[in-house]
């Protein structure tokens, strides 16, 4: 049955022509390296998605509630900017409000130091 209704969702998607967001129906990918994939750090996760996340695509990271997406974001952002890379985060919902101050810059020690004030631990 769950077959059956992948196959109808497939469908619906490409007669809307959003069949993009079908893993089965994108292009073949060039070579996956560094400048093609942003390797989260996290071995496990890196070699489950061949290497890290894709570049210039987005990519939404779902669970339930305290499943570790926050960590898993924070986690991200530390291995950009650990590799010199610049990074922006985009609270929409205001989530990490709590943190105070968020829409100012801040070093990722910074960051990590107001998390563990908060939380009682650093993210990462």
């Amino acid at each position: 049955m769950p077959s059956l209704a992948r196959a109808d969702l497939e469908s619906l998607l490409r007669v809307r022509q959003l069949d993009r967001t079908l893993t089965s129906s994108l292009p073949e990918q060039p070579p996956r390296d560094a400048f093609t994939i942003a390797a989260t750090e996290i071995a496990p996760l890196d070699a489950r998605l061949a290497g890290g996340f894709p570049r210039g695509q987005l990519s939404e990271v779902v669970g339930p509630r305290s499943s570790g997406r926050t960590s898993l974001l924070l986690q991200m952002l530390a291995a950009a900017t650990s590799r010199g890379e610049l990074v922006a985060l985009v609270d929409a919902l205001d989530a990490l409000e709590h943190l105070g101050g968020l829409s100012h810059a801040y070093t990722l020690d910074e960051f990590r130091a107001r998390y563990a004030k908060h939380f009682g631990t650093a993210p990462f």
